[in-house]
């Protein structure tokens, strides 16, 4: 054999077991989502107001779910599950958005349990609540969850829930194909408004990560945005994803207006530090409205979307936040409580809530080619959000995601100003004025570590 044969003979070789190795590499992205709306009848999770109160409680059996809280009535939209995977070679990556107003530890350790045989890294799966008060509720096991607005657990409903969650995550896995990933991000305007009152402090920032298939068109992906999902009415007892939904619908019928084929698109919606965040108008009308302008916003800056290499890696350390309590002067001026109540509350200033709540969290860093993504185990508060992405801004970030009510739920997190003042939010936060500031100092270890 000639020497020209033999290199030829070896090029071939080394061909051979060269793209085999180089096509098990490629990215493919899945996409999926499916209703998951709960029978009617459930009651409704996030409010804990006298107009979802029923008075009295229902002692007696008269409805199948619910017991502190009256029954949902019907459903104006789809509670969603929703799912988007990334997979290259061996390594996996799962985002999960679910129409729900919390999830805790629980559910995010069921999804992982049933999808580690399939590969999966506890790390690599991220799963976050839109925040909507108008999905179901009875999903905690947490005496405090089910007296301020979640009532009592229902086995059949929470287990079914995570059972769909797990199938569109499945789902989201064998529809897979080979895809390429784009990044935008953008400023939205006239959509947000700072409900503590304080004028245009809000996180304006909107992230994008998206999919085209090897054809050039939208296969969809993810959204971050900052915003209370409060735009349907407390009294109102129907499903709906409230204005997340409005907003995945918007982006969708936009993205699927561009495609050159009559291809579907998948659109999931993740909040971020919206703990002091409203939509700037209430009500069912204005959501849709808003929705509306803000995919208008969307196809305007679609050109501005860059691709990204399929470069990831995620990364999760646990914080200590301390023994949590109930900041009782803060609630008591948040409630106007007067006299010898106002007294107790401001003497007494701290009531332990160790066994509701626990000491740790897990936080998750999720770092794909230049873009930082943090998940947050309840609801920031703007100034914590922005302090936050200031951190990755800092180390380099392109873009900062911040991933509130994501893989756990521990209320409001706000600053040692905000903790102090009159005001739900800090009422709510119970892990005291330091609470935020030891997740952003963890996060800034973490995204700085070589």
């Amino acid at each position: 054999m000639s020497s020209l044969s033999r290199v030829l003979g070896a090029l071939f070789v080394s061909l051979l077991l060269v793209v085999p190795s180089y096509a098990a590499e490629q990215l493919k992205v899945g996409l999926a989502a499916i209703d998951v709306t709960p029978p009617i009848g459930v009651p409704l999770g996030g409010y804990g107001t006298p107009s979802r109160r029923l008075s009295p409680m229902d002692w007696k059996g008269k409805y199948k779910y619910a017991f502190m809280l009256k029954p949902s009535t019907g459903k104006r939209d789809a509670i969603r599950a929703k799912a988007m995977v990334l997979i290259k070679g061996s390594e996996k990556l799962l985002f999960l958005s679910i129409d729900l107003v919390a999830i805790d530890k629980g559910f995010k350790k069921y999804v992982y349990k049933k999808l580690k045989k399939l590969g999966f890294k506890k790390e690599n799966i991220i799963v976050s609540a839109t925040h909507t008060h108008h999905g179901p509720g009875t999903l905690s096991k947490k005496f405090l969850w089910k007296v301020i607005g979640m009532d009592l657990y229902q086995r059949k409903i929470t287990k079914r829930l995570k059972q769909q969650t797990v199938e569109v995550a499945k789902m989201a896995i064998s529809k897979a194909e080979p895809a390429t990933l784009h990044s935008l991000k953008f400023d939205a305007e006239g959509i947000q408004e700072n409900r503590r009152h304080v004028e245009g402090h809000f996180d304006t920032e909107m992230n994008f990560l998206m999919a085209k298939d090897q054809n050039g068109d939208w296969m969809g992906g993810m959204t971050n945005l900052a915003i209370h999902p409060t735009s349907m009415r407390s009294k109102d007892l129907r499903y709906s994803a409230d204005i997340p939904g409005e907003i995945e619908r918007s982006f969708r019928q936009k993205l699927e207006g561009v495609n050159k084929t009559k291809r579907a698109v998948t659109m999931m919606f993740t909040n971020g530090a919206e703990g002091d965040v409203r939509p700037v108008h209430g009500g069912e009308r204005w959501m849709t409205q808003l929705a509306g302008t803000l995919g208008q916003q969307f196809i305007t800056k679609l050109d501005k979307a860059v691709q990204i290499k399929p470069v990831w890696k995620a990364v999760t350390k646990k914080v200590f936040l301390g023994l949590p309590y109930l900041n009782l002067p803060t609630c008591a001026a948040d409630m106007g409580a007067k006299g010898f109540g106002k007294f107790i509350m401001n003497t007494i200033r701290k009531f332990p809530l160790a066994t509701a709540l626990p000491m740790w969290t897990d936080l998750t860093l999720v770092q794909l080619d230049g873009i930082s993504m943090m998940t947050w185990p309840g609801e920031p508060t703007t100034s914590i959000g922005l302090d936050l992405k200031r951190a990755a801004y800092q180390a380099g970030a392109k873009n900062a995601w911040v991933l509130g009510l994501t893989n756990h739920h521990l209320a409001y997190f706000v600053t040692a100003q905000e903790f102090y003042e009159p005001g739900y939010e800090g009422c709510a936060s119970f892990y005291g004025p330091l609470g935020g500031v030891k997740i952003i100092n963890k996060y800034r270890k973490m995204i700085n570590k070589k």
